[in-house]
């Protein structure tokens, strides 16, 4: 079977027939299953390559994921990895108020504890204005908070939230940008494929090079294999 037999059938038999996902329990991968998805690349931690990059551009999430994507970041900022510029790529997304509610923001998390200065001034209603919150409360290398700038993308017209290519697109309408090569900042199993979303919508002169923070291996396997289903269709 080629990459594009593949990529086809699983369109065909996972993403569009939700009836086979349900076939898959929650039960997370098996030894076997990591063994294959450590060879596509979907568990270890991406480091970003060392020296300068004109910007580390942060995609949007929960608060969850926000909080481990700049942790992720932090470290490989201390490990050598240099920014000019950090782009939180957000938008206009109303949050969930059980997952990205008051509580949510307000508990620490171990990987990124919170400023002893800081207190949540106002709640957000946004993911832009979420990611600006976890960005602000995060002990972060100090070097980060001077160069930060928020994306904020639009809701479409018919009220659906941004995706990652209008946040990508919110980001080039900005002023001073320079060309070059930016990091994407992101999390496994999903570093790949945003990769190539981001890399996409890049007009001439601007690269990109994916780093994320390793998969959690309680994550359920039907996760993993959705992943794998876009990512072929991403590649062919």
């Amino acid at each position: 079977m080629s990459a594009r037999d593949l990529s086809e059938a699983m369109q065909e038999k996972w993403l569009r027939r939700t009836a086979h996902q349900f076939q898959v329990l929650g039960d997370p991968p098996g030894q076997e299953d990591l063994f294959l998805l450590r060879q596509l690349d979907m568990i270890e931690q991406v480091n970003a390559p060392l020296g300068l990059h004109k910007g580390a551009l942060v995609l949007g999430g929960t608060p969850v994921a926000v909080r481990r994507r700049l942790a992720h970041l932090a470290g490989q900022v201390r490990a050598g990895t240099r920014v000019e510029r950090v782009f939180l790529l957000g938008g206009a997304r109303r949050l969930d108020p059980e997952r990205e509610g008051v509580g949510v923001l307000t508990t620490p998390a171990e990987e990124l504890p919170f400023r002893q200065d800081w207190s949540l001034s106002e709640v957000p209603e946004t993911e832009a204005e979420m990611m600006r919150v976890v960005f602000d409360q995060s002990n972060l290398p100090e070097r980060l908070r001077d160069i930060s700038v928020l994306v904020n993308a639009p809701l479409h017209r018919n009220g659906d939230s941004p995706s990652t290519a209008d946040t990508v697109a919110a980001f080039l309408d900005l002023d001073d940008l320079s060309r070059g090569q930016y990091l994407v900042v992101t999390g496994q199993p999903h570093v790949a494929r945003q990769t190539i979303n981001v890399r996409d919508c890049m007009p001439d002169g601007f690269t990109v090079v994916g780093s994320g923070y390793g998969a959690t291996l309680t994550l359920p396997l039907r996760v993993f294999l959705d992943e794998v289903a876009r990512l072929l269709f991403e590649q062919l």
